[in-house]
């Protein structure tokens, strides 16, 4: 039963390698997921090789939280980026669990050894397990990509809790190994049926494109109901604070999966955040040049920003610019402009 088990986990785990390289190969996130996919394999085949392999599955079983929150970070995050308290906790769970275990030398310094590079790194896979999950819900509600929006039901139920209660199992040493590659082997029939299932070049809501550059859906044909949604932006209702798709699917009148296919399938916008933001900087811009004496922070309150760091984090975003230093290099060119 076990090695059956490990069969079929290891099939599925190739279809999904080799659908996401066929598909998404020029995505970075693509070859953390195949990274995620092989250290799984290291994990299912653990228990059946000779003892003296086990050493190399052993290290690299210890990647997989590291690997996890990767796959979380930059599959479901629209910027992602990595800050370096993050990527030493990475380094951390993923390496220093292998060196104690490839160091039988440092047992000598039991048991401060043991806390320090295995007891600790255990918290820490516990800790990025917790942070990719919560990435993948934090930004779930702005995400207007349908294939990803039911992508992050699977990596919710599905490979996060695989991860946790495997995690949990060999570090208390409950289950057994069977009971592990079981739960493998369901949460990689659900991932390879979804990965299949989802339309070409939609399996992170990327489409395809020229190597890193992702390029917007082909729009569809125009949606009636689209004249209403930019009727109602232009009358300024972007300018609510704390504004939401809920909301504005309410004034609408109309359903929150229908407001989010109009915004993701006749307007490009993959997050509703861009969506909002872009109408509210497209108004920042002409408010910078044509009120010069207004205070840029109540230019941001006035747009709905709670806070003038978010605002200014914006129109940099989409400018290139702080909003001062676009107000300024506006007034030089009007300033030019009539010296001439």
């Amino acid at each position: 039963m076990l090695h059956l088990t490990i069969g079929f986990s290891l099939g599925c785990l190739l279809v999904m390698a080799l659908a996401v390289l066929k598909t998404h190969r020029q995505f970075q996130v693509s070859y953390i997921f195949i990274a995620l996919m092989v250290a799984t394999a290291g994990f299912l085949l653990h228990p059946v090789l000779p003892a003296n392999w086990q050493w190399l599955t052993t290290d690299i079983q210890t990647t997989i939280p590291a690997l996890f929150w990767l796959l979380c970070h930059f599959a479901f995050r629209e910027r992602p980026s990595i800050i370096w308290p993050w990527l030493l906790l990475l380094v951390y769970s993923a390496l220093v669990p292998a060196l104690y275990l490839f160091s039988p030398g440092l047992g000598a310094y039991q048991p401060l050894m043991e806390v320090l590079f295995l007891d600790i790194p255990g918290y820490v896979e516990y800790l990025l397990i917790a942070s990719g999950l919560w990435t993948v819900i934090q930004y779930w509600p702005d995400d207007l990509v349908a294939s990803r929006r039911r992508l992050r039901v699977v990596v919710i139920v599905m490979v996060g809790a695989a991860v946790l209660v495997n995690v949990l199992s060999v570090n208390f040493g409950w289950g057994g190994a069977l009971f592990q590659r079981l739960v493998v082997a369901s949460c990689a029939l659900v991932m390879a049926f979804q990965i299949m299932t989802v339309p070409q070049g939609l399996l992170f809501g990327i489409t395809l494109g020229p190597p890193g550059e992702p390029t917007p859906p082909e729009p569809e044909p125009v949606n009636p109901e689209l004249a209403p949604l930019l009727a109602l932006m232009q009358q300024g209702f972007y300018k609510q604070e704390k504004l939401t798709l809920a909301q504005l699917a309410k004034t609408l009148n109309r359903p929150e999966y229908v407001v989010r296919s109009l915004i993701n399938e006749q307007l490009g916008y993959r997050n509703f955040n861009d969506f909002v933001n872009e109408w509210r900087i497209e108004d920042a811009t002409v408010q910078l040049v044509q009120a010069p004496n207004k205070p840029i922070m109540n230019i941001s309150l006035d747009l709905g920003y709670r806070t003038l760091s978010s605002f200014n984090r914006a129109f940099k975003e989409r400018t290139h610019k702080t909003p001062t230093q676009f107000r300024q290099d506006a007034l030089n060119q009007a300033e030019n402009c009539q010296t001439q």
